[in-house]
């Protein structure tokens, strides 16, 4: 519920679905939270902790960021990130198991669709941080999907091609360089928050808070906020109004897809 109200205020801007998902965030922070950056399913959770009770936290904690421009979702997102590579990935095979081996007589097992999830968020947040052993994580779940017995196991599964798809293209990169109390920068993050690609990264770079955790683009020095729209390796000229934003964003998307 928390990444599809950030995705939902992300295509409405309208201010309460954003209030709604981190008020479930904080919620879930404060009663539901595990040492090393976990959460458990329940108020006591005796037989866990599971692999999705994390993992959609940890997708939802990097739908917030990329809502916001807030760092400080981003460092929740990494540390539920830590939790589940330490907790779940699997020790024989590739893949990661649906809940914690602690040596039980039925052995958890390793899920597609926890898997599929597991891919496409570790690549995301790879891409954010630029953290080479989250791109170890997400091959880790590739490599489970990969497994000829497991990719034919369902007659159709379209997660396994997308989680492909994603980690062998670069997502439509979309950043806004201006202070977070600058008006102008606030619009500019708004409209960068309505182009339309579910498979994106959005970041707000205010230079008083220290460089970007994936610094790799350089951004010149301006006088006045601007947005910036890379994809492929390349950045376009910046950026200064809602309407040269939307048309560049909708022509490199263009180019990404052919």
């Amino acid at each position: 519920m928390i990444q599809a109200l950030a995705q939902l205020y992300s295509a409405t801007l309208d201010r309460q679905y954003l209030d709604q998902a981190m008020v479930a965030a904080n919620w879930t922070l404060r009663h539901r939270a595990l040492p090393g950056g976990g959460f458990r399913h329940a108020e006591q959770d005796p037989s866990g902790p599971y692999l999705e009770d994390s993992l959609t936290m940890a997708r939802g904690l990097l739908a917030l960021y990329a809502a916001t421009g807030d760092r400080t979702w981003l460092v929740h997102a990494q540390s539920a990130a830590s939790f589940i590579a330490q907790t779940f990935a699997a020790k024989r095979g590739p893949g990661f198991l649906t809940s914690a081996d602690r040596g039980q007589v039925l052995r958890p097992k390793p899920q597609i669709d926890e898997n599929v999830a597991a891919a496409r968020f570790y690549n995301l947040i790879a891409r954010y941080t630029g953290s080479a052993q989250y791109r170890a994580e997400a091959q880790r779940a590739m490599h489970y999907l990969a497994v000829r017995e497991v990719a034919l196991l369902r007659a159709s599964e379209p997660g396994i091609l997308l989680a492909d798809a994603e980690m062998t293209t670069d997502p439509v990169h979309l950043t806004i360089v201006g202070g977070k109390d600058d008006p102008a920068a606030q619009t500019l993050f708004q409209i960068a928050l309505r182009i339309p690609n579910a498979y994106r990264r959005i970041e707000w770079w205010d230079r008083r808070e220290g460089a970007l955790q994936n610094a790799d683009v350089q951004y010149p020095e301006l006088g006045k906020a601007a947005a910036f729209v890379c994809t492929q390796g390349a950045c376009s000229l910046p950026q200064f109004d809602g309407k040269g934003l939307l048309a560049l964003a909708k022509k490199l998307e263009a180019v990404r897809t052919k």
